[in-house]
């Protein structure tokens, strides 16, 4: 008993390093905080292309995106793709059960400040688990599935830290919303 509980906190320890070292590579690498101005369309197009894979194995799950064709934002395109490949990447993995149907919505408005949301109509998330989701290493599924509790504490930290905004979540049964609100650019403001 205790040796299988050493190479599984072994296993979760190496698991951790790879996650950790993944998104050191992402952070130096592809996500400059230089912000540019992007089209929102195109850059749904360029968050989901890497997913395609992924999303072929969950046929029961729609993904549906609502914007407006000319609407753009000026901010790290980098940084806001890798925060919503995670957030879907949750929605898929937490949302719905094996074979449940399904729809994760992506959707963006401008308003004081860019909104950006990532809803699905899955189960929900728990209120034991609503409380910490923010933090490190808190996942309902660690083990079987590897999952390591990093992808919601990165949103958090690349929301705040890299693009100056804020994330909150919404949960209940049939709906969990993650929402980012991200700064207009001064020079950008009507």
């Amino acid at each position: 008993l205790f040796q299988n509980s050493l190479n599984l906190a072994t296993q979760n320890l190496n698991r951790a390093v790879q996650v950790v070292a993944q998104f050191k590579r992402i952070t130096e690498n592809q996500m400059s905080p230089d912000s540019e101005c992007f089209s929102v369309n195109a850059m749904f197009d360029d968050t989901l292309a890497p997913l395609k894979a992924v999303l072929k194995k969950h046929p029961k799950i729609k993904l549906e995106r609502h914007c407006e064709p000319a609407d753009e934002i000026v901010a790290a395109q980098g940084v806001i793709s890798q925060v919503l490949q995670n957030l879907i990447m949750n929605a898929l993995d937490h949302a719905f059960d094996s074979e449940q149907s399904g729809v994760i919505t992506l959707s963006a408005t401008c308003e004081e400040e860019y909104v950006i949301e990532v809803s699905d109509n899955g189960k929900g998330i728990s209120e034991d688990i609503i409380d910490h989701i923010w933090e490190p290493f808190v996942t309902t599924e660690r083990g079987i599935k590897q999952h390591s509790g990093l992808g919601l504490f990165m949103v958090h930290q690349w929301v705040t830290k890299l693009l100056k905004g804020r994330v909150t979540v919404h949960s209940e049964p049939g709906q969990t919303r993650f929402t980012l609100y991200l700064p207009i650019p001064e020079s950008n403001e009507p």
